[in-house]
């Protein structure tokens, strides 16, 4: 069987696995919609999968979601767990620097929205998350956005190659 994920429109996307958590986020200020929706084989796990129609009419082809942050030394799902840090290589209660991560990859209209808040973008981090700058009460509003899956701190640790931390250490 089938599985057809919206009931008008064109298809986007079709499975023979069962379908659940469907849920459409619309992106403030633009016409685009993000589709989000879990996918369960008959002997598997489900598995997070996206669609995004810049137009709210026409969706991309479903996607699988991919949440493992790529950082030094670690590849983690931040909903998952955090890798512990070195307490000299962590983050401060301070730190305005955070890593921001999607529910989908952070198209233009995900962006503005967070840099409307006042928070600066600095560079794309694999898998579906962005290094930005922003202050405390700023986070808070950007974790709160329902495009956003999870915001955590980015610890200097992250940003050292294996044999420098080791060395420290």
């Amino acid at each position: 069987m089938t599985t057809r994920l919206l009931d008008a429109g064109p298809p986007f996307h079709s499975t023979t696995g069962v379908v659940s958590d469907l849920g459409m986020i619309a992106l403030p200020g633009s016409t685009a919609l993000l589709a989000i929706w879990n996918e369960t084989a008959a002997d598997g796990p489900g598995v997070p999968h996206y669609a995004v129609s810049p137009d709210g009419l026409l969706f991309s082809s479903g996607r699988r979601a991919q949440y493992e942050i790529a950082l030094r030394p670690n590849t983690f799902d931040p909903l998952e767990g955090v890798p512990a840090v070195p307490s000299d290589l962590a983050a401060g209660p301070d730190t305005k620097v955070y890593i921001v991560q999607f529910v989908t990859p952070p198209i233009a209209e995900m962006q503005q929205a967070i840099v409307e808040l006042g928070a600066t973008r600095y560079h794309y981090l694999p898998h579906q998350a962005l290094v930005m700058s922003m202050p405390q009460g700023v986070r808070q509003q950007v974790a709160a956005l329902p495009f956003v899956r999870w915001v955590g701190p980015l610890h200097p640790a992250y940003r050292l190659e294996s044999f420098l931390r080791e060395n420290l250490l």
